[in-house]
């Protein structure tokens, strides 16, 4: 019997904690919410906030449900200290790490940009 979603994505979540907890970060998780982050790491000269994602072939993310994930993080406050940062796990491994960052205010306001932490194939 597979897992629900819920239970695939608090999974997911503990091995980004694991993750994180293993580079030295403190980590709180937001159990169960709808914010833009699940998983709020705190370094000592970095604080990290992480959405988990999970995928599988049965269940695809898609790309639209990714780029929701960014803008809201995009509309978080913004601080030198401060990464936002994209999770995607699939098929028992990470496949996505990706920072998302704003770029300089144009006339048109903030622009998001990404930046990619690492890529598995």
């Amino acid at each position: 019997m597979g897992l629900n979603t819920s239970r695939k994505g608090s999974r997911a979540e503990h091995k980004a904690i694991a993750s994180l907890e293993a580079e030295g970060y403190v980590c709180v998780r937001s159990s169960a919410s709808k914010s833009p982050l699940d998983v709020v790491a705190f370094g000592s000269s970095m604080v990290r906030g992480v959405q988990v994602k999970s995928d599988s072939d049965s269940r695809p993310l898609r790309p639209s449900e990714l780029e929701q994930a960014k803008a809201l993080m995009r509309a978080m406050p913004q601080s030198p200290q401060v990464q936002y940062e994209l999770w995607v796990w699939r098929n028992g491994k990470w496949r996505v790490k990706e920072i998302v960052r704003m770029q300089e205010q144009n006339d048109s306001g903030i622009v998001g940009d990404s930046f990619y932490l690492s890529t598995a194939e």
